[in-house]
């Protein structure tokens, strides 16, 4: 048996302990993490083997007609069962608590820099501005920069995904003892009632944010990435116009500007 015990103080000073059986959540718990665990890992093989078909299809069709269209269609979706299929992988190994962080300093304005290189043919794709802030001083981190940057690959992501005119920027400042990284787009923004709901697992602002194809993970993915090291992620959005999503991170020694 597993008991949830809190105690609960009452009038006299004494305490009352309240008893809660919850083995069989604990069981169904563990029912969950195994099977999103066993289901990425049975997709994997069938959708490589997907992919690479349509590849080798896509190499041999002409550039134009309406086979061109269809293979191209079938490339991209199973680009986005792979994003899927990385996500629930990188669940399971949060939910099992197996993954280790690092705590070394690294230079947050690098880090930016890569991210906005990875990202900018994509933004030039969907005629958007991607550019990035860096403070004068230079930022560095204290924590994981391979688990920052996934997080904030997920942010960036997901900020183009959702804006189709102006820009993404992404800024990296001090703020006395912690370092904080900004992604600002200029997409329709979040109404107050979603805000505090984006960082749940499989949770999707579809009514304001477009309706667009996606698993509902990668905000929630950041949050345990940025949390894992002592970090906060918050969102904030006017409701109408615009969203900002901010990490901070513990701050590392300064660098030279």
């Amino acid at each position: 048996r597993i008991l949830q015990v809190r105690a609960v103080p009452i009038k006299d000073g004494s305490l009352v302990l309240l008893a809660r059986d919850v083995t069989r959540l604990r069981y169904l718990e563990t029912v969950r993490q195994q099977f999103v665990a066993n289901l990425s890992h049975e997709i994997r093989t069938p959708l490589a083997g997907l992919d690479l078909a349509a590849q080798t299809l896509s190499a041999q069709l002409p550039a134009e007609g309406d086979a061109r269209l269809f293979i191209d269609r079938i490339t991209q979706e199973a680009q986005r069962l792979a994003d899927i299929v990385f996500n629930l992988n990188q669940l399971a190994a949060l939910d099992a608590e197996v993954i280790a962080v690092e705590r070394l300093p690294f230079s947050l304005d690098d880090l930016v820099g890569a991210l906005i290189d990875r990202f900018q043919a994509r933004a030039a794709a969907g005629r958007l501005v991607l550019r990035a802030e860096t403070s004068a001083e230079g930022a560095t981190a204290v924590g994981d920069r391979a688990k920052t940057d996934q997080a904030l690959q997920n942010i960036v992501d997901n900020a183009l995904k959702f804006t189709q005119v102006g820009e993404v920027v992404v800024t990296a400042g001090v703020d006395r003892d912690r370092v904080e990284v900004t992604v600002r787009d200029t997409g329709p923004g979040i109404p107050s009632r979603d805000l505090s709901r984006i960082f749940e697992r499989f949770y999707k602002v579809d009514r304001s944010r477009g309706g667009l194809p996606g698993s509902g993970l990668g905000l929630s993915i950041a949050r345990h990435l940025v949390e894992l090291q002592g970090g906060t992620i918050v969102a904030e959005s006017s409701g109408s116009s615009g969203t900002i999503v901010r990490i901070r991170l513990p701050r590392g020694p300064l660098t030279s500007p």
